[in-house]
């Protein structure tokens, strides 16, 4: 059990590295404008998560793609959200929730 929680907490910690503060404010104001923005954003999250993979000994370079991918497609739809000025709070718990998902999936498999 024991084992579990540490996992659970180094995967939320990489998350939040990768998800806010790898992400700087140049990224966070420019990712919903501009694709390759969004694309280094989504790479350097997922890297975040893989290296907890690493760890874990479940690392596979499917892993890699699909936590890419993954991000991409979240937080493009969550970005579009945005500049529509329709992002709701609703709309960030699905983004969280999705994400922890992909990690959930990753670590599982």
């Amino acid at each position: 059990m024991e084992s579990f929680i540490y996992t659970v907490f180094n995967f939320l910690f990489l998350h939040l590295l990768g998800d806010y503060v790898f992400q700087g404010s140049v990224i966070s104001f420019n990712k919903g404008k501009n694709k390759l923005i969004l694309l280094i954003h989504s790479i350097i999250w997922s890297y975040c998560i893989f290296f907890g993979l690493l760890f874990i000994d479940k690392e596979t370079v499917w892993k890699i793609l699909f936590l890419i991918v993954g991000h991409f497609l979240i937080d493009y739809w969550k970005c579009n959200k945005r500049n529509n000025n329709q992002l709701l709070a609703r709309d960030i718990y699905i983004d969280q929730g999705l994400h922890l998902l992909q990690i959930l999936v990753c670590v599982l498999l």
